[in-house]
């Protein structure tokens, strides 16, 4: 069998080898899988990366729960920026954006990555609908 190279699916940013690679036999390979797709930091990563959490090998889950973090995180702060650009412009009511911003934040410490980063997105739309 063929290993997957991680090194080289990270640099051409295939998300979807690297997802694949997550099921891997082998759990070096699921482990750099996991890191690798954190730092591409693409959120079609966070399902596969949730189911990563249940890994039999321990380095694959906490490189899973870092990866999801860091994926989380930056939907978070992008939501909170253009939130922020949204206040800034100032003619219409933010408070539906920024309590989904808030229960995205909950969530994200709840461990509840899958609905923070869908918490997170929704109120970014919002944002977006402001400024428009």
């Amino acid at each position: 069998m063929v290993r997957p190279n991680i090194e080289e699916l990270k640099a051409r940013g295939d998300v979807e080898g690297l997802i694949g690679a997550l099921e891997d036999s082998d759990e070096y390979v699921r482990w750099k899988a996991a890191y690798a797709l954190g730092e591409i930091g693409d959120e079609r990563a966070v399902e596969p990366l949730i189911e990563a959490l249940k890994d039999s090998n321990k380095d694959v889950r906490e490189n899973a729960a870092e990866a999801l973090k860091k994926i989380v995180l930056n939907a978070i702060n992008e939501a909170q920026s253009l939130l922020q650009q949204a206040k800034e412009f100032g003619c219409c009511d933010t408070s539906e954006a920024e309590e989904l911003l808030n229960r995205a934040r909950t969530e994200f410490e709840d461990g509840n990555y899958a609905r923070s980063i869908s918490d997170a997105r929704r109120s970014e739309e919002i944002a977006r609908e402001i400024k428009e």
